[in-house]
């Protein structure tokens, strides 16, 4: 079953042991209190941890099973701050699934040198471009250039 597969793409994901042989570039972990299968259900609140080993700029965003895109992280107006290294960030999503679109959602959590576009930004929609294509891919990059990605999938259910 389809499920089947996901679980054990999950784990797999899980398993994987940071590669630090890269001196210098952050390397991010990506965590979520989902519940058995990883699945969240209406009306639970997501609960995201995200470290980053080096002091960088950290973004966040939620793709739904049909590509629109949410930034979580940051949603700061003013400038960007950087993130301590080891520094662990806690954010809240309790959005329900956005425009009642249910199925598989990506997580993908970024760790970068440079400031991460906020949606008001020139940027913005560069990056956007690029995070779907890593949503969409079955084995999006560990790392480009001075980015260092994490994703992590899972079920929205009603």
């Amino acid at each position: 079953s389809g499920e089947q597969c996901f679980r054990i793409l999950l784990r797999e994901k899980e398993a994987r042991v940071t590669d630090s042989s890269v001196q210098g570039l952050p390397t991010i972990a990506l965590n979520a209190n989902l519940g058995p299968g990883t699945t969240r259900r209406v009306g639970e609140r997501l609960v995201i941890s995200v470290t980053a080993s080096t002091e960088s700029f950290v973004g966040v965003v939620r793709v739904d099973s049909r590509g629109n895109l949410r930034q979580v992280y940051p949603v700061l107006k003013g400038p960007q701050a950087r993130v301590g290294a080891s520094q662990t960030i806690r954010l809240v999503d309790s959005t329900e699934a956005p425009n009642g679109v249910f199925g598989v959602e990506t997580l993908i959590a970024v760790a970068s040198a440079d400031p991460i576009p906020l949606e008001s930004q020139s940027g913005w929609e560069v990056f956007a471009g690029t995070v779907r294509t890593w949503a969409a891919s079955s084995s999006p990059p560990k790392r480009v250039g001075n980015k260092e990605i994490a994703v992590l999938r899972f079920f929205t259910a009603p």
